[in-house]
């Protein structure tokens, strides 16, 4: 892993202070093998790398043979080989000259060669990278197809920042550290600070699947190259033309492949197995390409509803694979806890972030490389609301405002404990709805969106923590969301597919690749997501809403491949998700933390979040009354990485 960062003053400026500087933001104690700049006095510019990790061959940025073009780059490219001979050939080179063991070496000189756009077309992997043109006198900042990786850049005082990391940016003494609390809001409605916004006044997140250009009289011109909606309008693969049964082994190939290219040479891979659908195939196609037994991981949480290990563990036990188990207890969420602001540079509150911390950490110990069925839900339809929520919206439009209301009303007026209670008793005579897990949890959600106007508006509510963040954070305004964009409804008339486009480019990559990438590089641990190359992306989008969602169930076409290698009987089962009992813990071994961050006095001092609201929300929860766990931790994690960072 690296820090790469950089800064442009747009006037002349010595070495010394521009070194001095980049130091700073990347922590660098000196210069050598593990860290490298190029500055130009002339310029004030200043770009570099920190190696965190594993050393490169390199103590400097990568410069073309050509002499143009000077490169930063951080990531990993999976089809460097193909890109190396093909530049090879077409540039006359020998291609041992390229051999040097840095990918960014030949991505410049295929930069050189082709132009940026081309290139970036060109790479199957996750990267971040800055690229200095010395002829034209324009820097670039790029972001993969996918937004694995995450860029952040902001102009103040006529400087430019620009780094992988948003705290590095604030360590520049040039930078000014102010919280932007419009974008704090949509942190406590996503539980994450979505792009393009951060959470610092005049920094901004790159979007995936773009690039950005900067002149030398700071124009900043942003251009898509990668957009999953664009795919998606191309049009569908002619099913009269090729069978069902030719489109799931075209894309099991596909997977295969992509597992592949994802397998590092004299590296220990295994699988990070949760025992659900996406997971157990990846460990699937992953043995089935090896002699030996695959290492493979999951956590056991001792509470009813949260521990899927059992499942884990047969289906390893099927497939043959060394199976390993981490047993996660209450003492260890305390023990990790205040690591989470230092994993997450901003605000982050997705529950799920211990256990993926703890799980990366217990694997790294006997592995180097962490494969993930992470993607498989928002590309090939997997979360329940794309089953239920086309049949919620027909009920809901057809029925009278004022009886939602009421139904609401009585739901929230229920703590989940005692719909959950509900439910055990009448569990063997309700309908199939009423029994499942954490079912009191569910209805509460349901109210939330009983009074949607439209089905825009209910996947709005669906995937919001806190419906009103306004009324939380004092003095904001909730900025413009993607979600809202009616330019996304008339490109894509289906509601479900809808969904899956928004889940694919904001929850995605704003949530759950941060978690998994932010996690994994603490840990040490290389985790890589093969179902997330843009190849079976592109593919998934031009399959009909039919090959992922069929008679009820999701992702058809993955259970279709899931299924030569596990029985179906090993697999069905009710979604559960990844998370842990946030609700009871705040009620019990994480209580005095939780109580010390939401002192009412030091709270209402800030002056940032509402006080009494929260102070509500504590009463009821810790009473039992309600169970605010979702957002309480979103609190509770705004304001241990304050704490950490301001």
């Amino acid at each position: 892993m690296k820090k790469i960062a950089g800064f442009w003053k747009f006037r002349k400026e010595r070495k010394e202070l521009l070194k001095d500087s980049f130091m700073k933001m990347t922590g660098a104690e000196s210069l050598g093998r593990d860290c490298g700049y190029w500055a130009e006095e002339e310029k004030g510019m200043i770009l570099g790398y920190k190696n965190t990790g594993r050393s490169e061959t390199l103590s400097e940025p990568s410069k073309s043979s050509c002499g143009r073009f000077t490169l930063v780059y951080e990531g990993e490219i999976y089809n460097l080989n193909e890109i190396l001979d093909e530049l090879a050939v077409e540039s006359n080179l020998d291609k041992t000259c390229l051999e040097t063991g840095c990918e960014a070496d030949v991505l410049v000189e295929a930069i050189s060669k082709w132009g940026i756009e081309t290139v970036l077309k060109k790479i199957n992997g996750v990267f971040v990278f800055f690229l200095w043109d010395k002829s034209d006198k324009k820097l670039f900042l790029a972001r993969d197809k996918v937004g694995t990786k995450q860029l952040y850049y902001g102009i103040q005082n006529n400087v430019l920042f620009f780094s992988s990391m948003v705290q590095a940016i604030c360590e520049n003494d040039l930078f000014s550290a102010e919280i932007d609390k419009n974008a704090l809001s949509l942190f406590f409605r996503y539980n994450c600070v979505p792009a393009p916004h951060s959470i610092y006044k005049g920094v901004k997140k790159l979007k995936q699947g773009s690039y950005l250009v900067i002149d030398g009289v700071l124009n900043v011109k942003e251009y898509s190259y990668w957009d999953a909606l664009k795919i998606t309008e191309k049009g569908g693969l002619d099913l009269f033309v090729k069978s069902e049964q030719e489109v799931v082994d075209e894309l099991e190939n596909l997977l295969i492949d992509s597992i592949e290219k994802r397998l590092e040479k004299n590296a220990i891979t295994g699988v990070l197995l949760s025992g659900g659908v996406d997971s157990s195939l990846i460990a699937g196609l992953l043995q089935k390409q090896k002699s030996v037994p695959v290492p493979t991981f999951s956590v056991a949480i001792d509470q009813e509803n949260y521990d899927e290990s059992v499942f884990a563990r047969e289906i390893s036990r099927y497939l043959g694979t060394k199976h390993e188990t981490l047993r996660l207890v209450p003492r260890d969420m305390v023990d990790t806890i205040n690591k989470m602001p230092k994993i997450y540079d901003e605000p982050f509150s997705d529950s799920s972030q211990i256990p993926t911390y703890l799980v990366f950490q217990f694997a790294k110990k006997h592995i180097t490389t962490g494969l993930s069925g992470d993607g498989g839900d928002e590309v090939f339809g997997g979360y329940n609301r794309y089953l239920w929520a086309n049949k919620v919206w027909k009920h809901l439009r057809i029925s009278p405002f004022f009886m939602k209301k009421m139904v609401a009303n009585l739901i929230k007026g229920m703590s989940p404990e005692r719909l959950d209670s509900i439910s055990k008793v009448g569990s063997t005579i309700m309908p199939k709805f009423f029994q499942h897990r954490m079912f009191g949890d569910k209805l509460h959600k349901l109210a939330d969106i009983l009074t949607s106007s439209s089905p825009d508006e209910l996947y709005f509510k669906l995937t919001s923590h806190w419906q009103d963040p306004e009324n939380l954070v004092l003095d904001s305004k909730e900025p413009f969301s993607m979600i809202v964009d009616s330019k996304t409804k008339n490109s894509i008339p289906g509601f479900v597919d809808r969904m899956m486009y928004w889940d694919l480019m904001t929850y995605l990559p704003d949530d759950g690749l941060v978690k998994v990438v932010k996690a994994s590089e603490a840990a040490g641990l290389n985790a890589r997501a093969p179902i997330l190359d843009h190849r079976i992306i592109e593919f998934s989008k031009r399959l009909p809403l039919s090959l992922k969602i069929r008679s009820g169930k999701s992702k058809w076409i993955l259970r279709e491949i899931l299924y030569k290698y596990v029985p179906s009987k090993l697999i069905e089962r009710p979604k559960m998700g990844f998370g842990v009992p946030i609700d009871t813990w705040l009620r019990g071994p994480l209580r005095d933390w939780a109580e010390d961050l939401l002192n009412e006095s030091a709270l209402r001092k800030d002056g940032i979040l509402n006080s009494v609201l929260i102070k509500k929300y504590w009463q009821e929860h810790v009473t039992g009354k309600r169970n605010h766990a979702y957002h309480l931790w979103d609190v509770l994690m705004f304001q241990s990485w304050k704490q950490e960072w301001i």
